[in-house]
């Protein structure tokens, strides 16, 4: 016995691996059995549990007292799904490349072995009620937990992959939006296909879809196979999402310098799957432009930052991050080519920072106006945010770079803060009257170094400095609200930073209130 699947309650098929004398149904300790051919039956009124089979005789006279083996079921929904397909496959016999076929890839997604005996792919009902629909043409078998099938067009041309591949020419191959039927009638899983659902950076034909989600139906459940199919390889789809997602814009270059860059950062405030990250730009009296970022599933973690990175006149989508390097070498963190967008206006932005359901995690709006009034231009010079968990559109709550780059894309350096559980800076208290104390400047860092923390105002000028040492990997000045004159400063933010001796630099703020 090779096969033992349990139709409805007491209905047994079972399959052997070679012809055999058909025994009766008593051999099946059932009501009655009919034979479809010498090594399959179907044993009607059969006990539960486990097949069992007894006297069984093959051609040539050998026989078993008892055989019996584990039954399979019908799947139920959401067991069988589709996790990968190739609708554009590439087929040239002059490219010297190996040739490709359209191929869906069915893996058991449950904890049970199911059977796949009448499975059918279904594309959607049409205007006139007909639907396009076939039977896939497996043998009876059972898919194991994690185990894939392959339907293809070409089933020759995946045989090598060591997988269960079955013809299979319908043109339910091709239909974008597809769905999986069990034999009962049962839709096992619905999904959907579109072209733009593909990284943009790389041509869709010759690469799958594979499924990385739950929801079929989602881009977000689907990325681009870089490396062109794997059928058969397919992994567990479950990712892990650490959180909701929370998010804040902290740094905006939109007036770039002529062959220069220009960037939206974004800083994580919490652990999330970043897939689906996308920006919505106003382009008043325009509609606004959706540009989605991150087109693969992308787990960051609290404090982590992502730079959209922007096209500028004369690059290619392909080329926006390396000349972003270029313009600044120290550039860190995930950085995002903004494929399809426009160029961010001179004159300003108002943007919004949306997840992959469409949450909105950020929202601001800046202008040339909220740079520092000394500057005698203000191109090539970015926007910071001094605050994270500050108002995103308090007009004190942003500053122009004073980094002799320019902007400092993917640098913790361009905020105010490490991320928590970092080493890095802290300010005790946040709020403080001068005239009632000072404020700590709390500073962690390796070994013992010569640290320089120094106070500006908010729009960058510089009001005091101050220097001391870390002893054994912690470093403390305060400060009493003066600046080098002595005098007391006015109510307002002021930005702090501290350097290390081996160039690394925090940032973050203070307030002074007056009583």
């Amino acid at each position: 016995m090779i096969y033992a699947e349990r139709f409805l309650t007491d209905s047994l098929l079972v399959v052997f691996s070679e012809p055999v004398v058909p025994p009766g149904a008593a051999a099946f300790g059932a009501r009655s059995v009919r034979w479809t051919n010498d090594s399959t039956a179907w044993a009607a009124g059969s006990p539960p549990g486990p097949a069992r089979v007894q006297g069984v005789e093959d051609l040539f006279g050998n026989r078993t007292s008892e055989t019996g083996m584990a039954t399979v079921g019908l799947p139920e929904t959401g067991e069988v799904i589709i996790t990968e397909r190739l609708l554009r496959p590439v087929s040239d016999p002059f490219d010297g490349a190996p040739d490709q076929t359209r191929f869906v890839e069915l893996w058991n997604a449950g904890k049970r072995a199911v059977s796949v005996r009448g499975l059918r792919l279904a594309g959607p009902v049409r205007d006139d009620g007909s639907r396009r629909s076939a039977v896939l043409p497996f043998r009876p078998r059972s898919l194991l937990p994690g185990e894939t099938v392959i339907a293809a067009a070409d089933a020759a041309i995946l045989h090598s992959r060591g997988v269960d591949v079955r013809p299979f020419e319908s043109g339910a191959l091709s239909e974008p939006d597809l769905s999986v039927v069990g034999l009962d009638g049962r839709v096992l899983d619905v999904t959907a296909y579109r072209a733009d659902w593909h990284d943009p950076l790389v041509e869709d034909r010759g690469r799958s879809l594979t499924r990385v989600g739950e929801n079929g139906l989602s881009p977000l459940a689907w990325m681009t196979d870089r490396a062109g199919t794997s059928p058969g390889s397919h992994a567990a789809l479950a990712i892990a999402v650490p959180g909701d997602a929370r998010a804040v814009v902290t740094e905006v270059l939109f007036e770039p310098l002529p062959g220069g860059a220009e960037f939206v950062e974004i800083l994580a405030r919490s652990g999330f799957d970043a897939n689906g990250l996308h920006l919505l730009i106003d382009r008043a009296p325009g509609p606004p432009d959706s540009v989605r970022l991150v087109f693969r599933p992308l787990i960051v973690e609290a404090g982590d930052l992502l730079t959209a990175v922007f096209p500028v006149g004369g690059v290619s989508a392909a080329d926006l991050v390396p000349h972003l390097l270029e313009a600044f070498p120290a550039a860190g963190g995930h950085l995002l080519p903004a494929v399809g967008a426009a160029g961010l206006r001179n004159s300003g932005v108002i943007l919004e920072v949306r997840s992959g359901s469409g949450s909105i995690l950020d929202r601001v709006a800046l202008s040339p106006d909220q740079h520092a009034p000394d500057l005698a231009t203000t191109g090539g010079r970015s926007l910071e945010r001094l605050d994270p968990d500050g108002p995103s559109r308090e007009y004190t709550n942003w500053a122009t770079s004073r980094d002799p780059a320019g902007a400092t894309p993917g640098q913790y350096s361009a905020i105010s803060e490490e991320p928590a559980g970092q080493r890095g800076l802290d300010i005790s208290p946040r709020v403080f009257d001068p005239e009632e104390g000072s404020v700590a400047i709390s500073v962690a860092v390796a070994g013992q170094q010569a640290l320089t923390a120094r106070v500006f105002s908010r729009d960058g000028r510089p009001l005091r400095t101050m220097a001391f040492t870390s002893l054994a990997g912690h470093g403390r000045v305060y400060w009493d609200g003066r600046d080098e004159s002595g005098r007391v400063v006015s109510r307002g933010v002021y930005v702090v930073t501290v350097e290390d001796g081996r160039g690394r630099r925090w940032k973050t703020v203070v307030v002074v209130a007056r009583r």
